[in-house]
């Protein structure tokens, strides 16, 4: 099972030491940075051009913008040293397929993410076979320590999978992302994520990589 470390600060500083402590304390080569506006939630994090001063020698990164129209936002995200993909909430998204093709413009991966309380019927079929990426939110998008959404995001799970299948689209990674720790993720895989994306439960331990290797045995 991919554990993919979650980074969610309005800090540069904790940003850029959370970032080392993967690089030096873990065997793991992804990151997921969010990025989150004053439209979006209540809480708000660094904006994209803040990234383009990290020191990152391995890490590749995905971003995730719970940001107003993230279109808006791609170009200075393409310039982000080390980036892999971008991952943009649908939500306050103008244009999905605009959104999709603008990221697929830098030949980079391209995901969507939905929110706990979107009905997945929000995911514009028309672009579903350009996608790399379908994130589900186990919790309210925004901010991390919220707790997990239970049966309406296993459902999320579910349902996005079966849709998947039936297209013949088994390629594109399902990521689940809020809430994960050793006592939700079990759920979380039986519903058929392909990746967990975790937060709180890697930052808030002593040990990182003994955190990830417990995620990782209860996977």
């Amino acid at each position: 099972m991919t554990i993919i470390p979650a980074i969610l600060s309005d800090s540069t500083e904790t940003i850029q030491s959370q970032l080392d402590r993967v690089q030096n304390e873990t065997e793991l080569t992804r990151v997921q940075v969010d990025i989150v506006d004053a439209e979006f939630s209540d809480e708000t994090t660094v904006s994209p051009i803040d990234l383009l001063q990290f020191h990152n020698e391995t890490i590749d990164i995905d971003i995730h913008l719970m940001t107003n129209d993230p279109i808006n936002d791609v170009v200075e995200c393409s310039q982000v040293p080390h980036i892999r993909g971008i991952i943009a909430q649908i939500e306050h998204m103008s244009s999905q397929h605009a959104f999709v093709e603008h990221v697929k413009s830098y030949n980079l991966r391209v995901g969507l993410s939905i929110d706990l309380t979107t009905p997945i019927e929000e995911l514009d079929p028309q672009v579903l076979g350009s996608l790399d990426m379908i994130q589900v939110m186990d919790i309210q998008a925004g901010a991390q320590g919220r707790p997990f959404g239970g049966e309406k995001a296993l459902k999320h799970i579910r349902e996005i999978k079966q849709v998947l299948e039936e297209k013949g689209l088994e390629h594109i990674e399902v990521l689940a992302d809020g809430g994960i720790n050793t006592r939700t993720e079990i759920d979380v895989i039986d519903s058929g994520a392909d990746a967990l994306v975790v937060g709180s439960a890697l930052w808030n331990a002593t040990d990182l990589q003994e955190a990830i290797e417990k995620l990782q045995r209860t996977a």
